[in-house]
């Protein structure tokens, strides 16, 4: 595997494993650093306009987009490949070169990645490896540059219209009593990992013995 450098290609894929739970998990990775772009958890994997809305917010942040787009056939994809397309096209710059198509099989990048550990040299690669986060904002660092194309807003504009994006992290009915819990326990909303392994935990706990409690009475 070669790239050659941060936002050369964005490797966009989705995970369907825990479909079977109503979670469907879509996320994309620079080819180059190995840097996560964007992993989003939701009700849904399958759809072209959520999806979307990954694409453009990460465009948004990163106040570009890639050179290229390596995803799936799949459906799912459709809108960000035509948002892709539509943020490069020029005249002189054929609308294929900014979008690759092919088997998941052949997206193995994003399967992997490192964000804090110190990433070795994989055997048949020409990449450098180093940290994701340096190799993504130092690429100078590794005799690289960055590839982010500017973009035009009027055209962001025009892409958000045909994008969806998330309202509730779950179920809305479930999401509303969540809500309520933690304000009735006092529950404690943080960003640590941990404690909010803990409090899904607990939300658990209180919504299983309120269900118990509904069924015996």
């Amino acid at each position: 595997y070669y790239s050659r450098g941060p936002n050369y290609v964005w490797h966009m894929d989705g995970y369907d494993k825990l479909k079977p739970f109503g979670i469907g998990i879509n996320g994309c990775i620079d080819g180059f650093s190995r840097r996560l772009i964007w992993l989003e958890a939701y009700k849904t994997n399958n759809d072209p306009r959520v999806i979307a809305g990954y694409f453009m917010d990460a465009v948004i942040k990163a106040e570009g987009c890639p050179e290229r787009l390596r995803v799936d056939l799949g459906t799912e994809n459709v809108n960000a490949a035509d948002m892709q397309r539509y943020l490069h096209l020029t005249e002189d710059q054929p609308e294929s070169d900014n979008v690759i198509f092919g088997p998941s099989t052949g997206n193995q990048r994003i399967e992997r990645w490192w964000l804090t550990l110190r990433i070795r040299p994989p055997h048949n690669s020409r990449s450098p490896h180093g940290r994701p986060f340096m190799m993504y904002t130092v690429p100078q660092a590794y005799g690289t540059r960055d590839y982010l194309h500017s973009i035009d807003l009027n055209r962001v504009e025009a892409c958000l219209e045909n994008c969806v994006f998330k309202d509730f992290p779950c179920d809305e009915d479930v999401f509303s009593i969540c809500v309520d819990l933690i304000s009735e326990h006092n529950l404690d909303v943080t960003d640590d990992v941990f404690a909010t392994t803990d409090l899904y935990i607990r939300l658990r706990q209180l919504i299983t013995r309120d269900l118990e409690f509904e069924h015996y009475a």
